[in-house]
Order: C-alpha cells, then sequence, then structure tokens
C-alpha cells in the first residue's frame, strides 16, 4: 500500500488546492504516481482548470504516457484515464527532478487526519508548505 499526494498552484506559484490519498493499492511507485496524477486531474476538471502545467519526478510516468502502445501493461486502464483527462484539459505531463516537486511530496507524507477516511481534498496550505516548492 502507498499514499498519493499532490498540490496545484496558480501560474504565480500561489496555492490552489491540495489532495492526499490514503491506502492506495499498488504494485510499484510508478502505479502510486499514477493514482496521483488521475486524481488531480480529475479534481482540476472538475474545477474547470483548463491549460494547466503538470509535472511529476516520475519519469517512468512521463514516459508510459508518451507510449503509443501499452499492451497488457498493468497499467493500462489507469494510464488510459490519464490521457484522457489531459486530452480533456488541453495540457501535457512533463518531468521534474525530485527537488522540484518538494511540496507535492511533502503533502504524501503529511498526517492530515486521523480520521478513517482515504481521500482529503486541501483547501488550505498545510503547515510547513509555505516556501517550498
Amino acid at each position: 500500500m502507498g499514499m498519493a499526494g499532490r498540490l496545484i498552484r496558480d501560474s504565480s506559484g500561489n496555492w490552489v488546492f491540495g489532495f492526499q490519498r490514503k491506502d492506495v493499492v499498488a504494485s510499484s511507485s510508478t502505479a502510486v504516481e499514477c493514482w496521483a496524477l488521475r486524481d488531480g486531474l480529475q479534481l482540476v476538471l472538475e474545477r474547470n482548470l483548463i491549460g494547466i502545467l503538470v509535472e511529476t519526478d516520475s519519469l517512468t510516468l512521463v514516459q508510459l504516457l508518451k507510449q503509443k502502445v501499452l499492451c497488457n501493461h498493468e497499467l493500462i486502464n489507469m494510464l488510459f484515464d490519464c490521457r484522457v483527462l489531459l486530452d480533456r484539459l488541453k495540457t501535457k505531463v512533463c518531468h521534474v527532478y525530485r527537488d522540484g516537486n518538494r511540496s507535492g511530496d511533502a503533502i504524501e507524507r503529511a498526517n492530515l487526519s486521523s480520521s478513517d477516511h482515504n481521500f482529503f481534498n486541501i483547501q488550505s496550505i498545510p503547515n510547513g508548505l509555505n516556501h517550498q516548492r
């Protein structure tokens, strides 16, 4: 099991919203990253934030999303969902090095609630993330 979480910032780098999903059942870190991407894209689409820039520190995920054929890949359904959402949002995914993704990783590690809920939509920036990019 893993944990997926990310944040959405505006073009000036200001916090818009974030999310965290606990108890992601995934076979690899790439699968967890794919869950986070799909969750984030769905939330962005719900808010009609068209033309966003998507960054991830998972080079493997970026490469999978660019592949033409994914026959029999274990993530084929989630990758297809991500491609459809990316197309609807008129955007692409680009790779950033891990240092450029510290805030997203911090949200993954944050203990946001002790409740039994597995998904948290974060409206205000958690403590400690104000100056991280």
